[in-house]
């Protein structure tokens, strides 16, 4: 390897070093930016992830916070269907307003086909 090769090399890990440098300081200013923004977003996702690398996965408590919380979605999505239906269910029984036998504009009674 000749002086001049490594003159280049040298240069190119400077050069390498300043654009990893300014790279990182990027990214430091996006993330500063995300935490200011979502401060508690950015906690919930830090306490997860240590959660995680603390092993907490495979335990009673992360069973637990499941189940509760399947159950929860499960019940926060199958409710708006069981009210719509249930209020089908009531509009039909009521399409009279239980005041008898519907009227047409001469005050004859309507036929429903």
């Amino acid at each position: 390897m000749t002086s001049d090769d490594k003159d280049d090399d040298r240069e190119a890990s400077r050069r390498a070093r300043r654009q990893t440098s300014r790279d990182l300081e990027e990214v430091k200013t996006d993330l500063v930016a995300f935490v200011s923004a979502h401060p508690v977003g950015t906690l919930a996702a830090a306490l997860g992830v240590g959660y995680a690398f603390g092993g907490g996965i495979f335990t009673r408590l992360t069973s637990g916070l499941l189940r509760v919380g399947l159950r929860l979605g499960i019940q926060i999505a199958v409710m708006p269907v069981i009210e719509q239906e249930l209020a089908a269910l009531v509009g039909v029984g009521r399409s009279t307003n239980g005041a008898g036998p519907e009227t047409g504009p001469s005050g004859g009674e309507t036929t429903h086909h």
